[in-house]
């Protein structure tokens, strides 16, 4: 039986893991996806993380077709602001952009309201008066029922609940940071200013875009099809001989504990203090299936701790101000 868990101080109750579909409409196929979908609800797995600008609307489309008349029995995480033009990436959080974007995503979602709307990143021209105000005129219209930032620092995020407390405004519910083994930037100020202000945590890549299922080689080139193989940006971010060496040594804790990397990188990630459903992305329902069979078995906190003193590389350029941790 699957153990929900409270989202921060909302009242929505959500499964463990919540299932991102950044690879609807690119990796992942129509059939693949309802595949993906269908097997998640069979297995309780309700929560569904999407954004306006993955695949340019595709992802949306693809969950709005596959939950028509399900709607009910999920809850549904989609974000806005990152625009994408032509390999090019900006970021509009004004309140003209959140207004014609929320109406988008609702039809493309086939639904009237969106559970957890999130700022994708945060927009430095826009004030964030602004961009909370639009969100509280959502809300008060019935469009979205809590929000929530992604990619924000600690400081961005307190700003914005005392800009919401002073102006009576809806506030953030919900942080989503990038965390993983590798990447604890999080650790720094935002999972303790998350903590501080009872926001439920919902961080992605936690397995590092899946450099910590120990299927690559820093001294191979990684094949085309993978997600190392085919974005540069992957390979920024993580591609360093740092993070294989760590990678060795969870292994090592891995083959002892009797578990593979990967699922012991993500279950690291769901023993962590403050942390409420990572998001999982699969491009197969192979891949869907081993993380099932975890949540079947949790890995304890006893044995996810043996990783805690392991550190690693990351780095972002859409993010210049994330510096390499070594």
């Amino acid at each position: 039986m699957t153990q929900y868990i409270q989202l921060g101080s909302t009242d929505l109750k959500v499964p463990p893991i919540c299932l991102g579909t950044l690879t609807f409409g690119s990796d992942t196929d129509f059939p693949a996806s309802n595949t993906i979908i269908d097997t998640c609800l069979e297995n309780n797995i309700n929560f569904f993380d999407t954004a306006d600008s993955y695949n340019t609307g595709t992802s949306e489309e693809f969950l709005g077709k596959i939950l028509k008349g399900r709607r009910h029995q999920v809850t549904i995480a989609s974000k806005v602001g990152m625009i994408v033009q032509n390999g090019s990436y900006s970021v509009d959080l004004s309140k003209k952009h959140i207004l014609k974007s929320i109406d988008e995503s609702l039809l493309r979602l086939q639904t009237d309201y969106i559970d957890l709307y999130q700022a994708h990143w945060p927009d430095p021209t826009t004030p964030q008066e602004e961009t909370i105000d639009a969100f509280d005129s959502l809300y008060k219209a019935g469009k979205i029922r809590y929000t929530g930032c992604s990619n924000y620092l600690g400081w961005q995020c307190i700003q914005a609940q005392w800009i919401s407390a002073q102006n009576n405004l809806i506030p953030f519910s919900c942080i989503q940071p990038r965390y993983n083994i590798l990447d604890r930037h999080a650790e720094d100020e935002i999972i303790p200013a998350a903590i501080d202000q009872s926001l439920g945590i919902i961080p992605y890549n936690p397995v590092a875009g899946g450099l910590l299922s120990d299927k690559y080689s820093f001294s191979t080139q990684p094949l085309a099809g993978t997600r190392f193989g085919d974005q540069e940006q992957y390979r920024h971010r993580y591609w360093y001989p740092t993070n294989f060496t760590a990678i060795a040594e969870i292994k090592q804790i891995a083959i002892k504990a009797g578990y593979t990397t990967e699922a012991l990188s993500l279950s690291w990630v769901m023993n962590q203090k403050g942390i409420t459903a990572p998001i999982v992305g699969v491009r197969t329902i192979k891949q869907l299936h081993s993380i099932l069979e975890l949540l079947k078995h949790p890995i304890t906190h006893t044995v996810t701790s043996r990783l805690n003193n392991i550190r690693g590389i990351a780095y972002d350029r859409f993010a210049p101000w994330r510096k390499h941790n070594h």
